[in-house]
C-alpha cells in the first residue's frame, strides 16, 4: 500500500456506539433519532459527495440489527427522520425503523430495484428495472403516482426545484413534477443512462453510456455544456467548490470545471470506475474494478494513497471526517465485506462480512450517528455500531 502522512479515516462501512439511554425508552428512542442526520438521497446529498457527519466509526462494529429480505440487495439506503428506505432484487422497497430494523411498510414494484429511494417532502421516489418511476407515501407506502420511462432504471432520482430527475436505459434524463409525476423536461442521449444526476448550483450533471458528460439547467433541461470522455460513463458525478468529479469505463477519474466542463486533471486507474467519488478533507476517494481503492488530492489529482481490496469495487464509498480524523467505508467483491480505512493513510481499521463474495455489490453505505447502514448480497439490510 502507498500512503502519505495524513490522519483521517475512510469508511467502506462502520458504526459507533451511542450514549447510555435514559430510563424511559420512548424518550431514549426520540433522543437517538434526533442524533441521526438525514441522508435523503444517493450518496447523502444532491451533490453526491458521500460525506457524512461524525462520530467516526473507527473500531470494529457489531450488528445492531439485520433484516432479511430474502433476496440480494443492490440498492443503497437513504435516511430521513429516523426511517431507512432501500430497494431489493425482487422488487419490494422497504421502509425500516433505523434504530430497530422494524419494517414499517413495503411497496412491491414487481421487479428489481437498484435505484436508491429519494425523499421529497411526504413522498419517496425511486425507479425500477421495469422502467417505472414510482412515488409513494412516506407514511404508509401507498402509491401516489408512477411514470413509465420505457426502459430499465438503475439511476437514482435527484430531488430539486420541485422535480424528481432520473435517468433511464431509454437514453433519457427526465424531470418529473414531484406533485403529479408529469414530465417537465427530458434530455435525450445516444446511450443508456445509468448515471444518477448530480446538482451543482443551477446545473444538473450526468453521464451516459455514449461517453458524454452533460450539464443542463435544472429548471428547463437546456444544455449548458457537454464533454465527450471517450468511453461509457455508468457512474455518477460528485461536486464541490465549483468542480465536478466523475469516473468512466476508461479507468480514469476526471475533475472538470463545473461552469464550463473544462478539464482540470485526470487520474488513471487500472480498470473501469463505476463508483461515485467521495469528497472530504481535500481528498477524492473512489474504488475501481482493478481491485483497488484510491485517495487523490482534490486540487491536483496527485495520488495520496492506494490500497488493494482483493476484489472489484463497484459501490461508492462513504467518508466521515471531523476535520482532523476520518474514516472511509466501502464494500468489495473479493471477500464480500464492508471495510473501514483511515482516511488519511488508507490503513485498514476493520472488516465485517455482509454475504458471499462477488455478485456486483453495489449497495453504498450511509453513516449516521455513528451507525453504518448498508445492503448485503446475502439479502440482509444491516445496521452496524461500535461495540466499545
Amino acid at each position: 500500500m502507498k500512503h502519505a502522512p495524513l490522519a483521517a479515516l475512510i469508511l467502506l462501512l462502520a458504526g459507533c456506539a451511542a450514549a447510555d439511554p435514559p430510563a424511559d425508552p420512548t424518550v431514549a428512542a426520540t433522543a437517538e433519532i434526533a442524533t441521526l442526520p438525514d441522508s435523503p438521497t444517493f450518496q447523502g446529498s444532491a451533490s453526491r459527495t458521500g460525506s457524512f457527519q461524525p462520530p467516526l466509526p473507527r473500531s470494529e462494529p457489531g450488528t445492531r440489527w439485520a433484516v432479511d429480505t430474502g433476496t440480494r440487495i443492490r440498492s443503497s439506503p437513504s435516511l430521513q427522520d429516523g426511517v431507512l428506505y432501500i430497494g431489493s432484487w425482487e422488487g419490494p422497497v422497504y421502509a425500516l425503523d433505523a434504530l430497530t430494523g422494524e419494517t414499517l411498510w413495503t411497496f412491491d414494484t414487481g421487479d428489481e430495484v437498484v435505484s436508491t429511494p429519494a425523499v421529497a417532502g411526504e413522498a419517496v421516489v425511486f425507479g425500477s428495472v421495469t422502467g417505472m418511476v414510482h412515488a409513494v407515501s412516506r407514511t404508509d407506502g401507498s402509491p401516489l403516482w408512477e411514470h413509465d420511462t420505457g426502459d430499465l432504471i438503475y439511476s437514482s432520482p435527484l430531488i430539486a426545484d420541485g422535480l424528481a430527475i432520473i435517468g433511464s436505459h431509454a437514453g433519457t434524463m427526465t424531470a418529473l413534477a414531484i406533485e403529479t409525476g408529469s414530465v417537465v423536461w427530458q434530455v435525450e442521449t445516444d446511450g443508456e443512462v445509468y448515471s444518477s444526476p448530480t446538482l451543482i448550483g443551477e446545473s444538473v450533471v450526468f453521464g451516459s453510456a455514449d461517453g458524454t458528460l452533460r450539464a443542463v439547467d435544472v429548471g428547463t433541461g437546456a444544455e449548458i455544456w457537454l464533454v465527450d470522455l471517450g468511453r461509457p460513463v455508468w457512474g455518477s458525478a460528485s461536486a464541490a467548490d465549483g468542480v465536478v468529479y466523475i469516473g468512466s469505463h476508461s479507468g480514469e477519474v476526471f475533475a472538470l470545471d463545473a461552469a464550463s466542463g473544462a478539464e482540470i486533471w485526470v487520474f488513471e486507474t487500472g480498470g473501469r470506475v463505476h463508483a461515485t467519488p467521495a469528497l472530504a478533507a481535500g481528498l477524492v476517494v473512489f474504488g475501481s474494478i482493478d481491485e483497488s481503492l484510491y485517495a487523490v488530492d482534490a486540487a491536483t489529482g496527485e495520488p495520496v494513497w492506494s490500497v488493494e481490496t482483493g476484489g472489484a469495487v463497484y459501490a461508492s464509498t462513504a467518508v466521515v471526517s471531523d476535520g482532523e480524523n476520518g474514516v472511509v467505508i466501502g464494500t468489495t467483491e473479493g471477500e464480500g465485506e464492508v471495510r473501514a480505512y483511515d482516511l488519511l493513510t488508507g490503513d485498514l481499521l476493520w472488516a465485517v462480512s455482509t454475504g458471499p463474495a462477488g455478485d456486483w455489490r453495489s449497495s453504498s453505505p450511509v453513516v449516521a450517528g455513528g451507525l453504518v447502514f448498508v445492503g448485503g448480497s446475502d439479502g440482509r439490510v444491516y445496521a452496524f455500531e461500535s461495540q466499545e
